[in-house]
């Protein structure tokens, strides 16, 4: 029997957003998802909590190594060592786990994006990876799916930054591309005046609505065998979107406020429709 305490220890935290995903997954997909999700959260991790980057660096340097460890077949990490029990033939993906560091990297070292495009690419190297995995392990890449699997990584980006915005502007980063600040009339200075909340609730309701509109449209045009390998991230996704939803109808909206999770979650709520 393969030990998924690790994963499950990382992931299945009760309450948290990724606990009640896993409990949507489709079952033939869960342990898949236990394990690159537990993976997930740890690459997430570092770029979250350890800021002084050559820890960081040193930190993704040893992931970098148990991925080629682990297609070797000495991975030493528990997380990695389960992995090739879900995947055990990890080399079908192996360019994969190197672009997912590196994007995990890009996101460490990024102070700015200039456009909607950077933040796709972004979302898509660092976020995107997991499902990706996944499909092209399973040979489920056709266009219509790897549109989708994009269009998600965007929307948890955009929920990975309004979570941690403060700690990440502390630090001389700002995600929101400067073509829509500046569509906005607003400057990365303006994102800690309070006078500017208006201008950017305004930007943040226009970004988060097309965003979603547009992933909608995609994700009800999959067939449900592709919808099944994908409900992970899709649930994700939909608490996300009602997260960040809650905090914008707000009348007392202000940018420094934090997001909260919601809990009780049940499935009336998490459907769209």
């Amino acid at each position: 029997m393969t030990d998924y305490t690790a994963c499950e220890t990382k992931l299945l935290i009760p309450g948290s957003s990724t606990y009640y995903a896993w409990r949507f997954t489709a079952s033939p997909w869960q342990n898949a998802w236990l394990v690159l999700g537990a993976l997930q959260e740890t690459l997430w991790d570092i770029v979250l909590h350890y800021r002084e980057l050559s820890v960081a660096q040193a930190k993704l340097l040893w992931w970098s190594e148990e991925f080629a460890r682990m297609l070797a077949g000495q991975a030493t990490h528990p997380i990695m060592q389960t992995l090739t029990h879900v995947l055990p033939e990890p080399n079908r993906v192996q360019g994969l786990f190197t672009e997912w560091i590196e994007g995990i990297m890009a996101v460490m070292l990024c102070e700015h994006l200039c456009t909607d495009a950077d933040f796709a690419l972004m979302a898509k190297r660092s976020i995107a990876m997991p499902a990706f995995i996944l499909c092209r392990y399973y040979q489920l890449q056709d266009e219509q799916t790897l549109k989708v699997i994009s269009q998600q990584s965007e929307l948890l980006l955009l929920d990975y930054y309004w979570r941690y915005h403060q700690r990440l502007l502390a630090y001389g980063q700002v995600w929101i591309p400067l073509q829509r600040l500046t569509n906005q009339k607003l400057s990365m200075e303006d994102l800690t005046k309070p006078e500017s909340s208006s201008q950017l609730k305004t930007l943040l309701i226009t970004w988060q609505a097309t965003l979603e509109h547009a992933y909608k449209q995609h994700w009800h045009a999959l067939t449900q065998e592709q919808q099944s390998i994908l409900k992970y991230p899709h649930a994700l996704t939909r608490i996300a979107c009602r997260r960040y939803k809650n905090a914008l109808k707000s009348r007392h909206f202000a940018w420094c406020t934090p997001l909260r999770e919601l809990t009780p979650l049940h499935k009336l709520w998490l459907s769209w429709y």
